[in-house]
């Protein structure tokens, strides 16, 4: 079976993985432009990745190597994408992407979810063990919840569900659908 190569740029990035897409802006062809994509993280001390494309007739083919991505730093980032043709340069991308850890190299244990999820676990643990008291706090990775009574707790667990809905659905391309009709 033939890998399927994207033609749009990922959403998520796990390190350790080989990254493959193709681009095609028709306004700007490869045979005369060139295109980077520029990635910039939120964490402090964390340089920026740059990938430069290469032509493939008019398109671009972006290819880095497993043994590249292995050395990024798991996170959030900014990814911007840029065609130049000295002088000019034009931004044609930008959405926040994620590097996720190499699982292969992850010391154990490893706790795949994410921030939500943990938390979502951990408010769900509190309203199970049926503890009620006026006030209930808790802490998560320097991050303090405080709960005024059970009530509260489901109204912060129905929040935390839709937060880890939003994360699942994330990148996940949707149909919307429409109906025109004639005004009587």
């Amino acid at each position: 079976m033939a890998l399927t190569v994207p033609t749009i740029e990922p959403n998520e990035i796990q390190a350790g993985n080989t990254l493959r897409f193709d681009r095609d802006f028709s306004d700007f062809p490869a045979s005369t432009w060139a295109l980077t994509y520029v990635l910039r993280s939120r964490l402090p001390g964390v340089e920026a990745i740059t990938l430069t494309a290469t032509a493939d007739d008019d398109a671009f083919e972006i290819n880095v190597a497993a043994a590249t991505t292995a050395n990024w730093t798991p996170g959030d980032y900014t990814m911007v994408g840029y065609v130049a043709l000295s002088p000019d340069r034009y931004e044609v991308f930008r959405q926040q992407i994620t590097i996720t850890p190499n699982v292969a190299t992850l010391e154990l244990p490893y706790d795949g979810r994410t921030f939500y999820e943990r938390l979502l676990q951990q408010v769900r643990d509190v309203i199970e063990s049926g503890v009620i008291r006026e006030v209930i706090r808790y802490s998560f990775n320097g991050v303090s919840t405080e709960v005024q009574s059970l009530a509260d707790a489901f109204k912060a667990e129905a929040y935390l569900v839709s937060k880890v809905a939003q994360e699942k659905a994330k990148g996940k391309q949707r149909k919307v659908l429409t109906r025109f009709t004639r005004a009587r």
